[in-house]
């Protein structure tokens, strides 16, 4: 970016802030849209907080700095939530949303009744809970979905899931997009189950080219638990997008709801960064 804009809030008492960007065009990002530069200038910053509204701009050139002061209304709680929409007049360019104080993380659901019931004949481990079973084989490290004993959403064992930013016209000298790791190079070392605390834990150590390391899933009889996971990369400087875990769900479960716990503000209904909604997979037509 060749502008870098600071947000400052001004209040009669002290009050942390927190500043998170969202980039709806990446390609249009202040600095560059279709290969010109853009001043801060050309944007109008438009604010919401609390029912008032305001729009300000900045009268600063490209590649320098700005500030941007908002008035914030005595007794403003904390956790309220001030959000500003950089537009240049076509659409939006950058969301951002600054959060009065500090959120308290919403509980997660936790594995809380007990290991449900296991066997291991060597080379299948099954799990049977209330309403779901799953099985597991040794050798690939990945659920046996074929086999008719398992039965839930999940066909996949959950497995590590990078991908590498495109940075497309923004640094044309960067390399592309890319998924890793390279699931041809995988190689099983382990597969164990274990009762811990209130749930059985499935542990899956595998290594790839440049990854190794091992994924976790503790889980109670209610299919309650936890999915974590713990590599070591040993590859050239990677800037990466996505960092987590992936896994194949069956054709039938179609639609993901989700509520989960952010830092940061609020985002625009139709943004990927939203902290509660509901997705439909999607099929390209062929």
């Amino acid at each position: 970016m060749s502008n870098i804009c600071e947000l400052r809030l001004y209040y009669a008492a002290s009050v942390p802030f927190q500043i998170f960007p969202e980039l709806s065009n990446f390609g249009s990002l202040p600095g560059k849209a279709g290969g010109f530069p853009i001043g801060l200038s050309q944007l109008d910053f438009i604010w919401e907080m609390n029912g008032a509204k305001g729009k300000t701009r900045l009268s600063i050139p490209p590649a320098s700095k700005g500030e941007i002061e908002i008035p914030i209304r005595k007794g403003t709680p904390e956790g309220a939530t001030l959000v500003v929409r950089a537009m240049n007049g076509r659409g939006e360019i950058v969301n951002a949303a600054l959060s009065l104080g500090h959120r308290k993380p919403a509980p997660l659901p936790q594995a809380q009744t007990g290991a449900p019931e296991w066997n291991d004949n060597g080379k299948l481990i099954t799990i049977r809970g209330r309403g779901f079973s799953l099985v597991l084989d040794r050798t690939t490290g990945d659920f046996d979905a074929a086999n008719p004993r398992h039965k839930a959403p999940m066909v996949t064992f959950p497995s590590l899931h990078i991908t590498r930013h495109d940075f497309g016209d923004l640094d044309p000298k960067k390399p592309p997009y890319v998924e890793f790791p390279d699931a041809k190079t995988r190689v099983v070392e382990s597969v164990t189950v274990a009762e811990i605390g209130q749930g059985l834990e499935m542990t899956v150590k595998d290594r790839y080219k440049h990854f190794a390391g091992a994924v976790r899933w503790l889980i109670d009889k209610d299919g309650a638990g936890k999915i974590s996971y713990d590599y070591t990369y040993t590859g050239d400087r990677l800037d990466s997008r996505e960092i987590g875990v992936k896994a194949l769900l069956a054709a039938k479960y179609d639609e993901v709801k989700w509520r989960r716990w952010s830092e940061w503000g609020s985002f625009p209904k139709d943004s990927i960064s939203r902290t509660e909604g509901t997705a439909k997979a999607r099929r390209d037509t062929k």
